[in-house]
């Protein structure tokens, strides 16, 4: 091989290397502008050119060509996900694409409580800007689902839909209470347990307390529905999103001699009356 050749060889060798080089570092390396944290969406449909131009102009990523470069060679370009992610310049634009061929989008922990009613639920998402809290409580209304809201902790992303939203409260409602004998009355009893009284053993007591009035009759006065001073039976919907221990509580009720209770004013006792004079000597003791 003549030298010319060979000098020639060495010079294309020299900058493929210092190419390979080259990319290696601002593939690797954080380079964008904005360093602070922000949220970035690709949307259904988006295009690579169109993902890396955007990622250029919010500052996250300083030369788009790089970072489609990485996901043709690497291939990530085929499993881009849509979403809403939490990036900043001081991620790589290898990480940036591995982020968003897994999917690793930005998430909101929501922990709903024991008891809430979907106007709880609502200020609870509208205050971490998961969803509007309006558009929440008029779609809870529409599907009449109160109650079978199930008190757990979600992984929302933002601008999550409020279907979305409800369909997995929902869900995991059904995943829950799957093999326990549901029905309306169940979840309207047990979201008044769920109100009343804390303990699960408690609960099974109210519940047999409460049931045996409805079969006696009698309204039923529970204070946290005052409906239900006003008119018999139970009140038409669930007032609220009831816990699994109330559920069951509703369910396996217990039967016992008792048709009073109240809760103690200090420390939340739940204190059991036969007769009514019981009760209010209960009340006069325990309410003070």
């Amino acid at each position: 091989m003549s030298y010319f050749k060979k000098t020639a060889l060495l010079v294309v060798f020299s900058f493929f290397v210092i190419a390979v080089a080259l990319f290696c570092f601002f593939a690797f390396q954080g380079g964008g502008v904005n360093k602070q944290a922000a949220l970035f969406e690709i949307a259904k449909g988006d295009k690579v050119v169109e993902i890396s131009q955007n990622l250029k102009e919010v500052s996250i990523i300083k030369y788009p060509f790089i970072f489609e470069a990485i996901l043709a060679v690497s291939g990530k370009w085929r499993n881009l996900q849509s979403g809403i992610y939490e990036l900043s310049g001081k991620m790589s634009p290898w990480q940036i694409a591995q982020k968003f061929s897994q999917g690793d989008t930005k998430k909101i922990a929501l922990t709903i409580i024991e008891g809430w009613t979907a106007a709880d639920i609502a200020r609870a998402l509208g205050d971490k800007q998961i969803c509007n809290a309006n558009d929440f409580v008029e779609m809870v209304k529409y599907r009449n689902v109160e109650g079978y809201l199930f008190p757990d902790t979600y992984q929302f992303s933002p601008k999550t839909s409020v279907r979305q939203i409800i369909d997995k409260m929902r869900d995991n409602f059904q995943k829950k209470t799957t093999g326990l004998a549901i029905n309306e009355k169940i979840i309207i009893m047990a979201s008044l347990l769920e109100k009343e009284v804390r303990t699960f053993e408690d609960k099974q007591v109210v519940a047999g307390i409460l049931w045996k009035r409805l079969g006696a009759g009698w309204r039923l006065q529970v204070d946290a529905a005052p409906i239900t001073y006003e008119k018999d039976g139970l009140p038409e919907s669930p007032i609220c999103n009831p816990g699994l221990l109330s559920i069951k509580a509703a369910i396996d009720y217990k039967e016992s001699p008792y048709w009073f209770y109240l809760s103690a004013k200090t420390g939340g006792e739940t204190i059991f009356s036969k007769t009514f004079d019981e009760h209010k000597a209960a009340k006069q003791k325990y309410l003070k």
